[in-house]
């Protein structure tokens, strides 16, 4: 059987230094000088100042803590407020949502990008209840320009948070806050990690807080908060992984190249828009004669490792039924 993905993670050896180093140190978590460090690689990838890079045990638990702090920014306190979601996207968005308290509501994405743009949400809000946060989606490491949601953020006074979960090699950060996943599936994985990009100096340092229990000042609890900070093993990874991502990007864009072009000749298969350049761990194709259970059967029948990354059928999911 092909294997549908192979992680492309640091080895044993290019961890070794950064394990003795932990070794040398006896630090192990709670900010250590592994992590201090792996930050100021992720500001400088990302091309911002290290105070608005927050880190985050996953992507997930970094869109539930953005999600938080910018309503509490934004002076909203609901039992259940509402945040418009793509209605094609991983279920671990609307979950997110689900655990900062909130209620997904879906909307339709552009069929040849895949994504729910702000034009999209703008003609949403023409005909529907006005959200109370919108949080868009970057599919599969699309590009994002995030100065593009802080312009419709401004003209709707909506908060938006950026799920970019797969987007770290194509990444444009702004004001609103823009998770990114360190998942081992990803370009850039270190196991299970997430880091937030953004702008706004007071909402960043708001949600650092609340990955540390709330503490501010020392070993006092200011607000609301709980353990969602990288412990000094995860930022050790992040560091090995810096150390080689030259080489995994370049195989990811080799091996693109090749299924690109292998598939140029095959009627009936297309991409989706940009999917030709993306740097990313996936590639989708969207095929005319078959329905995706059916692609994935044929392959995986055949010897091919074959699956279904977003189901269609996110909003049928029985937890997301707010009607029953």
């Amino acid at each position: 059987m092909i294997p549908l993905f192979k992680p492309d993670m640091p080895s044993s050896e290019e961890l070794l230094p950064y394990l003795r180093q932990m070794d040398r140190d006896k630090w192990y978590s709670n900010f250590g000088p592994r992590l201090r460090v792996f930050e100021s690689r992720l500001a400088q990838h990302f091309e911002v100042p290290q105070e608005q890079i927050v880190t985050v045990t996953s992507a997930t638990v970094g869109i539930t803590v953005a999600l938080k702090s910018i309503l509490a920014q934004y002076k909203i306190s609901k039992e259940k407020f509402t945040c418009l979601i793509p209605a094609w996207t991983f279920v671990a968005t609307a979950q997110a949502v689900l655990e900062a308290g909130g209620k997904p509501v879906f909307c339709d994405v552009d069929p040849k990008t895949g994504a729910m743009t702000p034009s999209l949400v703008d003609d949403y809000l023409m005909n529907n209840p006005k959200p109370d946060v919108v949080l868009p989606v970057a599919p599969f490491g699309a590009s994002v320009s995030v100065a593009e949601w802080d312009h419709f953020s401004d003209r709707h006074d909506l908060p938006v948070v950026v799920d970019a979960a797969a987007s770290f090699c194509a990444l444009s950060a702004g004001r609103c806050p823009v998770v990114v996943s360190l998942h081992a599936t990803k370009v850039f994985g270190i196991g299970e990690g997430g880091v937030i990009i953004t702008s706004d100096a007071e909402l960043a340092e708001s949600m650092r807080k609340s990955t540390t229990f709330g503490f501010s000042a020392g070993r006092v609890a200011r607000g609301p908060g709980g353990n969602y900070k990288l412990s000094e093993y995860h930022a050790s990874v992040g560091l090995a992984q810096f150390d080689r991502l030259g080489g995994v990007v370049s195989r990811l864009k080799e091996k693109r190249v090749a299924i690109v072009t292998m598939l140029e000749d095959i009627k009936g298969i297309t991409l989706l828009s940009g999917e030709e350049t993306k740097i990313s761990s996936t590639l989708n194709v969207i095929v005319e004669k078959y329905t995706a259970v059916e692609v994935v059967k044929i392959l995986n029948n055949n010897g091919i490792g074959a699956g279904i990354w977003w189901e269609d059928v996110l909003y049928q999911n029985p937890v997301f039924d707010f009607e029953s």
